[in-house]
C-alpha cells in the first residue's frame, strides 16, 4: 500500500490501461512534478485535482490530448514554471485553478490553445509579469483572478482588444495606475481594485469614467 506521504513521483503513462477514467484526484501528497504524458492522452478524463502537493514543475505535454478535460486544480503547490504546451489539445478545458503557487510570470500566449476557458484563477501567486498576448483568444472568459500578486504594471499588450469579462479581480497588487489603452480594451461587469494601492488621482478619474461608460460595478 502506498500512503499519501510516500507518493513523490508519477511515471509517464501512469494511468495506462484505464480507458474510461474520468477523475484523477491526487491531493495532499508529496508529489513534486508532473511528467510528460502522465495521463496517457486518455480522452475520457474530465476532472483533475492535484492540489496541496509540492509540485514545482509541469513538463510540456503533461496533459496533451485530454479532449474531455473541463477542470484542472493545482492550487497550493510550489509551481514555478508552466507554459501553453502543457495543455495542447485540451479543447474543452473550462476552469484552471492555480491559486497559491510560486511562478512570477504568466507566459506568452499562455492560454492560446484553450478556446473554451471560462475561469482562470491565479490568486495568492507571486506574479510580477503578464507576458505578451497571455490572455488572447478567450472569448468565453468570465473570471480572471489575480488577487494578491506582485503586479506593479499591467501591460495592455497582454490582453486582446474588445475583451468582455464578467469579473476581473486585481486587488492586493502594486500598480498606481491603469493605462487608458488597458481600460479601453475591456468591457467588464465587475472589477475589484484595492483602495490601499498608491493610486494616482488622474487615474482614479479615468477609472471612474470608464466604469460609468461600461456600466461596471466596482468593488474597492
Amino acid at each position: 500500500m502506498i500512503s499519501k506521504e510516500d507518493l513523490e513521483i508519477l511515471e509517464p503513462r501512469a494511468f495506462r490501461n484505464l480507458p474510461s477514467l474520468r477523475t484523477i484526484d491526487i491531493t495532499q501528497t508529496n508529489l513534486k512534478e508532473i511528467p510528460k504524458d502522465v495521463s496517457n492522452s486518455i480522452s475520457s478524463i474530465t476532472y483533475m485535482w492535484m492540489s496541496r502537493n509540492k509540485i514545482d514543475f509541469i513538463e510540456s505535454g503533461a496533459f496533451t490530448n485530454l479532449e474531455s478535460l473541463q477542470i484542472i486544480g493545482l492550487s497550493e503547490n510550489a509551481l514555478s514554471y508552466w507554459n501553453r504546451e502543457c495543455f495542447e489539445n485540451c479543447t474543452n478545458l473550462r476552469t484552471i485553478n492555480f491559486n497559491n503557487n510560486k511562478s512570477s510570470v504568466i507566459p506568452i500566449r499562455a492560454f492560446a490553445a484553450l478556446p473554451r476557458l471560462d475561469i482562470i484563477s491565479l490568486d495568492d501567486y507571486e506574479i510580477t509579469t503578464i507576458q505578451l498576448d497571455a490572455v488572447q483568444n478567450l472569448e468565453n472568459l468570465s473570471y480572471l483572478g489575480l488577487f494578491h500578486n506582485r503586479l506593479t504594471v499591467i501591460d495592455k499588450r497582454a490582453f486582446p482588444n474588445d475583451m468582455h469579462i464578467d469579473y476581473l479581480n486585481i486587488q492586493c497588487n502594486y500598480p498606481n495606475y491603469l493605462p487608458d489603452k488597458f481600460l479601453k480594451k475591456f468591457s467588464v461587469k465587475n472589477i475589484s481594485l484595492d483602495s490601499y494601492n498608491p493610486w494616482k488621482c488622474p487615474c482614479l478619474q479615468r477609472i471612474h469614467d470608464w466604469l460609468y461608460f461600461t456600466n461596471a460595478y466596482l468593488q474597492f
